[in-house]
């Protein structure tokens, strides 16, 4: 049976793991047997600035950017990231979200207003978010770091990989001191994926 391309987008701003998430999801689907083909774009990454990583992958992919509207998944470090590159999921995909406000630079200034309730717009505008709170991070963790994985172990329940692949890669792009820690957090992440948030 033929597998149908499967896209993910993950946003957020530099320092919050962006690529590092994408080149886990990238290396998960290749050694599942998929083809994977991706893209990034960094924008001013060392300074707080947004960051974008389209990971496609299937039996067969052709590009590594999805045509805006058809990516099936958003997976956002930050909730203005979300607001900003929901146009590029189809209609009532699922978000995957960590509750964390990062001020840009023109709020910063005074120049321009953070837009509030930005959940409720985007389940007012039909996606499915589910959501974790940075707090409710550090109440587990003692640090929020790991919310990159953990939103990638709430992606993966929607996804066909093995566990063991999974763990497999975490441990290779992951420095052996965090190892443990992210792994815990990819499995409640996880876990968490039975409840909507």
């Amino acid at each position: 049976m033929k597998r149908e391309t499967t896209s993910v987008i993950i946003v957020g701003v530099g320092g919050q793991g962006t690529l590092l998430s994408a080149g886990i999801l990238s290396e998960a689907a290749a050694l599942s047997g998929l083809e994977v083909k991706s893209s990034e774009v960094h924008g001013m990454a060392q300074r707080g600035g947004s960051v974008l990583s389209q990971v496609r992958f299937g039996e067969r992919v052709y590009s590594p950017l999805s045509p805006a509207g058809t990516g099936d998944y958003l997976v956002a470090l930050e909730e203005l990231e979300a607001l900003r590159y929901r146009q590029l999921i189809r209609p009532k995909a699922t978000i995957f979200l960590q509750r964390k406000r990062i001020l840009p630079a023109p709020v910063l200034a005074g120049a321009a207003v953070y837009p509030p309730g930005i959940e409720e717009t985007l389940t007012g505008e039909g996606y499915r978010v589910e959501g974790v709170d940075e707090a409710d991070l550090v109440s587990r963790f003692n640090t929020a770091k790991p919310a990159n994985i953990y939103l990638l172990g709430r992606l993966s329940r929607h996804l066909d990989f093995e566990l063991t692949v999974w763990k497999r890669v975490i441990y290779r792009y992951i420095k052996e001191s965090l190892r443990d820690l992210n792994w815990a957090a990819f499995r409640l992440g996880r876990e968490d994926g039975n409840i909507r948030k």
